[in-house]
């Protein structure tokens, strides 16, 4: 399941980061739109780096999809510059599974307040928000952010 709110606001990023991929705005958005039902119909939470990757994943299927296709109709796979590469491209795929592992490793062992902020920012609430919502004091909020940030970056440095 994934909130509709994180859809909408991550919607232009996530289709552009596509579309640089692929080369085609159409092959971008039907790729999102089907991650976008796949998260919807799902069980489990998705933030918005499983809704990018989940449409990563639904892009580098369809390029498969459409190198096959020109195969079959040409006797050969495309060599235009609108194909990337899919073996590099998975390579890439690959690193930042592990990089979002490493992360929600990381994440595993923050406080309770620091799982509560980074959840609510990564939905998109502001800090405001954030402290009404949980009940804390504004600036707890905010340093619960900036040591959650502090001990990714010291991890991945």
């Amino acid at each position: 399941m994934i909130q509709e709110s994180v859809i909408k606001t991550f919607r232009n990023y996530i289709v552009n980061q596509l579309t640089s991929m692929c080369g085609s705005r159409e092959m971008a958005e039907d790729a999102f739109q089907d991650a976008c039902i796949s998260c919807l119909n799902s069980e489990r939470e998705y933030l918005v780096g499983g809704l990018y990757m989940a449409a990563k994943r639904k892009m580098i299927d369809y390029l498969r999809a459409e190198k096959r296709r020109m195969k079959s109709e040409y006797g050969k796979y495309p060599e235009s510059i609108h194909f990337v590469d899919l073996l590099e491209l998975e390579e890439k795929e690959e690193r930042e599974q592990r990089i979002l592992k490493d992360v929600q490793d990381i994440i595993l062992n923050f406080t309770p307040n620091q799982k509560k902020v980074f959840a609510h920012r990564l939905n998109g609430a502001t800090f405001v928000e954030i402290s009404e919502k949980e009940k804390m004091n504004i600036n707890t909020a905010l340093g619960a952010w900036h040591h959650g940030v502090e001990l990714l970056r010291l991890t991945f440095n």
